[in-house]
């Protein structure tokens, strides 16, 4: 396995780095994700995937939700597993079936599985009926110069280097094409300064 990007190696760390990028306002993009859980009653399933940080994870502990979380990154996971959360260490990419939750999450991580995002979805619907995807579409790491450089360099979860980002016209051909062909519906959609949040679902029994 390829070494991780120091970003993601301490959460203070990445934390820090987080809240340059969202330029102070890295705690805000929860928010929303926050207010998609509590349409949920109390004691779901949320299963997150990608977790990273535990702002998510903490929120369910204090309201009664049940989360359990999987990450490739045995920092991420340890310091989640040392605050009392259900933090499971594993490489997505590698595991055929996801534990059933009533709602799967990722948050600005579908990126690391192109060209394999619908393979993800696939396994994320497996799960639950109820996906949500928060992705970045404004980039450093499409910057030109150095500082694209760096961004580009700093995305190594242990698998490489990785240049792909996605953009609103790429995420949003991504998820429209997966739905028609997989009978799954956007539920909403929001632009949320560097992010878009989607709400999917899947149609039938």
């Amino acid at each position: 396995m390829n070494s991780q990007s120091f970003v993601y190696r301490h959460i203070s760390i990445y934390r820090l780095i987080m809240n340059f990028l969202y330029m102070g306002k890295y705690k805000y993009r929860f928010h929303p994700i926050i207010e998609e859980i509590e349409k949920l009653p109390s004691h779901s399933k949320i299963l997150e995937l990608c977790f990273g940080d535990t702002e998510i994870a903490q929120f369910c502990k204090q309201h009664g939700y049940l989360w359990k979380g999987i990450d490739i990154n045995e920092h991420f996971v340890k310091h989640a597993q040392q605050a009392g959360h259900e933090a499971i260490h594993a490489d997505l990419s590698a595991l055929e079936v996801l534990p059933k939750a009533d709602l799967s999450l990722m948050i600005g991580s579908l990126y690391h599985f192109h060209p394999q995002a619908e393979s993800m979805l696939n396994k994320m619907f497996s799960s639950s009926k109820v996906v949500v995807i928060s992705e970045p579409v404004k980039n450093l790491s499409a910057s030109k110069g150095l500082i694209g450089y760096l961004a580009r360099r700093s995305a190594n979860v242990g698998k490489g280097h990785e240049q792909f980002r996605y953009n609103e016209s790429t995420l949003g051909s991504l998820l429209n094409d997966y739905c028609k062909k997989y009978n799954c519906s956007i539920v909403s959609k929001q632009t949320l300064g560097k992010d878009i949040l989607v709400n999917l679902i899947k149609n039938g029994n």
